[in-house]
């Protein structure tokens, strides 16, 4: 990723309306300049990083914040995905894996 003077295109991958306000609240309030996309399950994830269905215009995220509990795909099944793509060159698309659990 290189910085440029353009808006970031952030991709939100978390299925917590709560969790998403907060994450869209605190770059904003970082002063980021950014686009910031959430997707609220692991299907619609893919759809819109292979820009397939209802997607076919969603811009390459210049970054990721994923969850790893989410609905239908779970996070490490998008990240696998990720790390793994040739076809679009996601591999080197950075990746913050977010997640809460009460689960130790």
């Amino acid at each position: 990723m290189s910085f440029k003077s353009q808006a970031l295109e952030i991709l939100v991958i978390e299925d917590q309306y709560a969790y998403c306000e907060l994450i869209k609240d605190a770059i904003q309030s970082g002063g980021i300049k950014s686009n910031i996309h959430i997707i609220n399950d692991g299907e619609e994830a893919l759809h819109f990083l292979y820009k397939e269905e209802k997607f076919k215009d969603a811009p390459t995220p210049d970054f990721i914040l994923l969850d790893l509990h989410l609905p239908k795909k779970n996070g490490l099944e998008i990240l696998e995905k990720i790390k793994t793509d040739k076809f679009l060159n996601l591999m080197a698309t950075p990746v913050i894996v977010l997640s809460n659990s009460d689960n130790p």
